[in-house]
């Protein structure tokens, strides 16, 4: 259920991604789809393609969601591209559903199925089986696998190894085909085995195959298999763009580059030496101990499986007389791995075997640190389960490092939980338990980006109050000013300059443009003038018209001379006039536009409250989740520590036994020994008295 929870939680998270982080594609109208001539499909493609390649798949994710929800329907290979996405950000569920469609709408067309779409829609249905298998869903993984039918042979190397872990131990009854037919003389396995795409599948297929026979006691043939690992080097398969983008996701790509060849030649040591231990198993099983003896004399020192090859080694050593060398071996055992099953058993062993070949009183002692021994094992494992009921954050447990989510935000946690205790990283090598933190670790990532997301939300809550100030200002300003008015006044003022400028361009006028100096003179002129005219039938007024006319000549000589420049500027003034009122005008059209664009606003705020509404829900499902996967984490742990201590019980009460056994052959000694001084005491009695 939880699982089921964390998928629709992301898929949820990656909406509000596409929300918040792609306003433009929001912006533009859905309506002119239809109308493009331009290949949207190819640009929403490569747009997801930039996003992918700048490490932020999940912008990439969220525009491909965005092209279908736009366009109805995704081109098979944004299809294909969506489900690489959702498998790397670990919506598996989701990419199950992408690739069924896809599998509807395009495997069963066999008359527009390409080789290559057939190739992609392996490579994703493997790379989610792989996740199904990591995660330990084998039903799931199973269901993936049995989706392909037919496949291309450079991948049945990689299908075959996880049918093998899918259904192991049994044999799945309906196995994919190959694309192109098979040769008579060769089997699928054989042929799959010899390709060249294949031999890094190679020994892991054969070290299965090999552990199949061993649990059906066929030892011999599983010598055979094991001996040819050895034989069968580690071969790194070329990623391409597709195989890289159909698993996890990883920034640190050039880091993995310049280290794949020292992981490669450790692949290859660890499967040697896997296969080597396995061979050592079946020589003690069929009591060959010199045999294995003589495999593990030179096994690694640093080597994954170095603790189980010292316990062999020290019992081939103890089964061959080799007792310094088995001594030692089992005493390096326990120290080095006091926290380990192997090394209570070679605690065990050694006071045994120090019993058997030293004195009582040794091997009492030994027995008496044992006993020691296990007693601050179960005091220890005590410790750690009172500490971890108690602690309430099971992430922040027993670490060094007080966050250690990534900083880039991904629905796939790319850290693993390493706990300092040593009693929950023995804990964490179950896979069931891994998985339960790995769930912790998504859900506290998404957790964090439910709190970046309420910031968002208070950003945009505070920004809709400011919008919707501002078409309040808007409405009032609109309502009190009346711009028709306005408008109507200064469009009559520049008319009337209009006017003018009209009459002095064709009558040449010069006195329209006179400055208010000017004027009043002009207006004593003709006032004067006036007055003359008024006294001219009572006196000569002959000279004083013509001084009247020298002082109105030469005002107008004034006049006349800055005459084109006053027009000019006039007629610039009219100009700025003329577009001050286009400015007006507009602006009173967009104030009434903004203020009746009011009901879109609305429209975002209730979208608005239904995605908070959204998160709020996420936020509970979230919290619901968590609880639920701690507590099953915490079940684990329980049933971990309690079948711990039943075992270190065990040891301890078998240690105490023997102790019990040796006081008792003590006492029976000192029984015999004061028999035997009794007896020589009263036979030396008797001769001297004779």
């Amino acid at each position: 259920m939880w699982l089921k929870a964390i998928n629709f939680l992301a898929v949820v998270m990656l909406f509000f991604t596409a929300v918040i982080f792609t306003p433009s594609l929001y912006a533009q109208n859905s309506l002119m789809a239809s109308s493009l001539t331009t290949d949207l499909q190819d640009k929403y493609y490569r747009q997801a393609l930039y996003f992918y390649f700048q490490n932020e798949p999940a912008k990439a994710l969220s525009v491909i969601n965005h092209a279908e929800q736009r366009l109805g329907t995704l081109m098979p290979k944004s299809q294909l591209f969506k489900a690489g996405l959702q498998v790397s950000q670990g919506l598996q569920q989701q990419a199950q559903q992408t690739l069924e469609l896809f599998d509807t709408n395009q495997m069963h067309d066999k008359n527009h199925q390409s080789q290559e779409a057939q190739e992609l829609f392996t490579v994703a249905l493997l790379a989610l089986a792989e996740q199904y298998l990591e995660q330990g869903h084998i039903k799931l993984a199973q269901q993936s696998l049995q989706k392909l039918t037919e496949l291309p042979k450079q991948y049945y190397g990689q299908y075959y190894l996880l049918n093998q872990l899918a259904y192991w131990p049994q044999t799945p009854k309906n196995i994919a085909t190959l694309a192109m037919p098979l040769s008579t003389e060769q089997s699928l396995t054989e042929q799959s085995l010899t390709e060249e795409g294949n031999q890094q599948y190679s020994p892991y297929i054969t070290l299965n195959q090999a552990l199949a026979l061993i649990e059906q006691q066929a030892y011999e043939q599983a010598i055979v298999l094991l001996k040819n690992v050895e034989t069968l080097p580690t071969v790194e398969k070329e990623k391409t763009f597709w195989s890289e983008l159909f698993s996890w996701f990883d920034d640190d790509l050039d880091e993995e580059l310049s280290q794949a060849s020292t992981q490669k030649a450790t692949e290859q040591q660890a499967l040697q030496d896997y296969a080597r231990l396995l061979l050592a198993q079946i020589y003690v099983k069929q009591e060959n101990y010199d045999g294995a003896f003589l495999l593990l004399a030179d096994f690694p020192q640093h080597s994954p499986y170095t603790e189980s090859a010292l316990f062999l080694f020290a019992l081939a050593s103890q089964k061959v007389k080799q007792y310094t060398m088995s001594y030692n071996l089992w005493a390096l055992l326990y120290k080095k791995y006091p926290y380990s099953q192997l090394g209570w058993q070679a605690a065990a062993l050694l006071a045994e075997q120090v019993t058997q070949q030293k004195t009582l009183a040794q091997g009492l002692n030994v027995y008496q640190d044992i006993e020691q021994f296990y007693l601050q094992q179960l005091s220890s494992l005590q410790a750690f389960k009172s500490a971890f009921d108690h602690h309430d954050n099971l992430l922040t447990f027993s670490t060094s490092i007080a966050n250690n989510t990534p900083e880039r935000f991904a629905l796939v946690n790319q850290q693993n939980y390493q706990p300092v205790n040593i009693w929950l990283q023995k804990a964490l090598s179950a896979s069931k338990l891994t998985t339960h933190y790995q769930a912790l670790g998504d859900l506290k990532q998404l957790e964090q980006r439910i709190s970046v997301f309420q910031q968002q939300f208070r950003t945009i809550e505070h920004i809709i109050n400011l919008n919707q100030q501002r078409n309040k200002r808007i409405i009032h300003r609109v309502q009190q000013a009346n711009y028709d008015e306005i408008i109507h006044a200064y469009q009559q003022q520049r008319d009337s300059l209009a006017t003018i400028l009209d009459a002095a361009s064709l009558q040449e006028n010069s006195e329209i443009f006179a400055d208010p100096q000017e004027q009043h003179w002009l207006t004593r002129i003709e006032k004067s003038q006036q007055y003359i005219n008024h006294i001219a039938a009572q006196r000569n007024i002959e000279a004083y018209q013509k001084r009247l006319d020298r002082v109105a000549g030469v005002l107008a000589w004034q006049l006349k001379k800055p005459y084109p420049q006053r027009l000019w500027q006039h007629k610039k003034q009219l100009k700025a006039l003329n577009e001050a009122l286009n400015q007006l005008t507009k602006q009173q059209q967009q104030l009434v536009l903004t203020s009746k664009n009011q009901p879109s606003l609305t429209q975002f705020i209730t979208r608005y409250q239904q995605l908070k509404t959204k998160v709020e829900l996420l936020q509970h499902a979230l919290s619901q989740a968590k609880k639920q996967v701690s507590s099953a984490v915490r079940t684990n742990i329980a049933d971990y520590v309690t079948a711990q201590k039943a075992m270190l019980q065990n040891y301890l009460l078998i240690a105490r036994r023997n102790m019990a056994k040796i006081l008792e052959q003590m006492a029976e000694q000192d029984k015999k020994i004061s028999k035997q001084l009794n007896s020589e005491a009263l036979i030396s009695a008797e001769g001297g008295k004779q």
